[in-house]
């Protein structure tokens, strides 16, 4: 497309906005409608030209496709809404918690004519999947796809792989033959990434799940901040999957239109409780992500919502840029940073180059009778306390032996305390304190954790060899590659805990100490640290926690996690 089809198609887009130029109207190209059509704004783009005395400005063949469009979208949401009742019938007896999402709600608050879909998001917890599911099945539906208006039924390989990569089922879907709509589909979320996680975020957003009026529909759905979060989640996830991308369905401007909307009637007020939430469920990059794009895509010019947004993203600032192929793990990062340049490439995938990612530890398996369980994290993260909680439950059943790395060997040392000790961590080098705590590592886990395991006891550390790869990290010596031959030396942990929270509340916790009240804390260290640790964890299998949590759903994680490795060992 050329310059001027670019700004006429985004001014088409932003009914929010005064239309500002009306000598755009002159390049309502073939080009521009096929661009209105592909992302679904026909509908806004026709009413957007009609509210500004400009329909008959266009040329006949653009404004009669555009008119024909936004008939076609009233009489389908018509029909939709007719499904949405079915849909509530449907799932009336349920006992689960269920959110109806996506176009389910918005299509009743936008214009009429704007918005049409042919699909709901439904929202449940993961272990509600099969009864939904099932009462889905009992009305009709059937899991598979609608291609060239015909429909085709799932394999099994392509529903178990929808759970495992996409934490999402495949599509049900029921033939209604109602005016523009064959086919009803709705997908069963239980995730809001890639995984198919533990649910507590979930948990905890879905228990804020509320029934809602809306031009008379009863929908049950998500609280406002809820569901404005669940909506930055869900386009994050599609516009940041290879997947996705290379079917050219990543950018779908309808989806960001949802944002705009929602966004350009947000008071600061309203936005600075939406990133409280988001942070509180650890989800304020992927909020921030969702709304710089928006943003960038519909020239919003909203201070307020710009700074919250980098202050998000302060400690990891490529994260916009970065997309991932969940089938083989493989983390790519675009070249091109802007957002509307990238909208507008004809072939985004190949703007994606591949990122080097963190390298697993190749540790040992572990060949004992005892497990091994390590808990990692910043200082006043609140691995500690789960620790204790941990200990409390094990030593009821179990032999336990409880330890911490490096060792009181190292950490009285004089090379330790001097380091620890001086502010200025610049005068050392850091590589030779790491060395001292990795060889300690090393004698700890095979002198003294392996031969407790040989005993067929439940080992608790404090910290492990991954402490030492993030510290190393963080302080920029991500090519050193003797981390990781030594890691080779040591045994993998059965289960190996990462707890997450904001540095801010960290450094909090640790400065409420009395004895440490007056520690000298790095900050710009602890925010690379942070991000070491998820990279690490991530790279390992590990399980990430946010402590941001009350400690009993914490904990809660914790003893799900213990229990279920004890249920599939000998212990």
């Amino acid at each position: 497309m050329k310059e001027k089809e670019k700004q006429l198609f985004k001014a088409l887009c932003k009914f929010k906005d005064k239309f500002t130029d009306p000598s755009l109207i002159e390049f309502a190209t073939p080009a521009v409608l096929g661009h209105l059509f592909f992302n679904r704004m026909q509908g806004v783009a026709y009413d957007v030209l009609k509210k500004n005395g400009l329909l008959g400005k266009v040329n006949r063949e653009f404004r009669n496709s555009l008119g024909a469009a936004y008939d076609q979208n009233v009489q389908k949401n018509d029909s939709f809404k007719k499904c949405i009742v079915m849909l509530s019938e449907i799932l009336s007896p349920c006992t689960c918690k269920v959110a109806m999402l996506k176009g389910a709600y918005l299509c009743a608050h936008y214009p009429e004519g704007y918005r049409t879909s042919n699909d709901v998001d439904l929202l449940v917890l993961p272990k509600d999947v099969t009864t939904v599911g099932n009462m889905l099945s009992s009305a009709g539906f059937k899991q598979g796809n609608v291609r060239n208006g015909e429909f085709i039924p799932a394999t099994r390989q392509e529903i178990i792989e929808s759970k495992m990569m996409r934490g999402e089922t495949v599509p049900y879907i029921k033939e209604v033959n109602l005016p523009f709509m064959k086919f009803f589909e709705v997908d069963i979320n239980f995730s809001l990434d890639y995984k198919n996680g533990t649910g507590d975020t979930l948990s905890d957003m879905l228990s804020n799940v509320c029934i809602k009026n809306e031009k008379e529909l009863s929908i049950s759905t998500l609280d406002d901040a809820d569901f404005f979060i669940y909506l930055c989640a869900h386009l994050y996830k599609e516009a940041t999957t290879l997947p996705w991308i290379e079917m050219h369905r990543d950018m779908t401007l309808y989806k960001y239109c949802d944002i705009y909307m929602l966004l350009s009637e947000m008071t600061n007020a309203e936005i600075q409780r939406i990133f409280a939430r988001a942070t509180e469920l650890g989800m304020e990059k992927v909020c921030a992500y969702t709304v710089l794009e928006t943003m960038g895509l519909f020239d919003m010019d909203n201070p307020f919502a710009c700074g919250v947004s980098h202050v998000a993203l302060e400690d990891d600032p490529d994260f916009c840029l970065r997309v991932v192929s969940p089938k083989d793990k493989k983390v790519l990062k675009y070249q091109t940073s802007d957002v509307t340049e990238r909208f507008f490439m004809a072939a985004r995938s190949k703007d994606l180059k591949e990122v080097e990612g963190m390298r697993r530890l190749n540790m040992r398996p572990n060949e004992t009778p005892g497990f091994l369980i390590t808990f990692c994290g910043l200082d006043g993260c609140g691995k500690t306390t789960m620790m204790k909680h941990l200990i409390v439950e094990l030593e009821k059943e179990y032999e336990i032996f409880v330890t911490k790395q490096p060792t009181n060997a190292v950490r009285n040392s004089e090379i330790f305390r001097t380091y620890m000790d001086c502010p200025d961590h610049g005068a050392f080098d850091y590589r030779s304190l790491s060395l001292l705590a990795a060889s300690d590592r090393l004698q700890h886990v095979n002198k003294v954790i392996e031969p407790e395991m040989k005993q067929g006891k439940i080992v608790l550390s404090d910290r492990y060899f991954y402490s030492c790869l993030a510290n190393l990290r963080a302080r920029g010596f991500e090519e050193d590659a003797w981390i990781y031959e030594i890691a080779e030396s040591v045994v993998k942990p059965d289960l190996a805990f990462f707890f997450d929270v904001p540095v801010e509340e960290a450094v909090a916790r640790v400065r409420s100490r009395p004895e440490e009240k007056d520690r000298y804390i790095d900050m710009e260290l602890q925010y690379k640290l942070r991000k070491e640790y998820v990279d690490i964890c991530t790279a390992n299998g590990g399980i990430l926690i946010s402590t941001l949590q009350p400690e009993d759903e914490c904990y809660g994680i914790v003893k799900n996690a213990v229990k279920e490795m004890l249920r599939n060992g000998i212990l």
